[in-house]
């Protein structure tokens, strides 16, 4: 159960990654 959470809590974190890129380019772009 643990390790599924902790599992749960590194995808949250890719996709947080994730979004700040795309903001980054967003933000280079305009």
């Amino acid at each position: 159960m643990g390790s599924l959470l902790a599992i749960r809590e590194g995808e949250r974190e890719r996709e947080r990654e994730r979004e700040r890129e795309r903001v980054g380019i967003w933000n280079a772009e305009s």
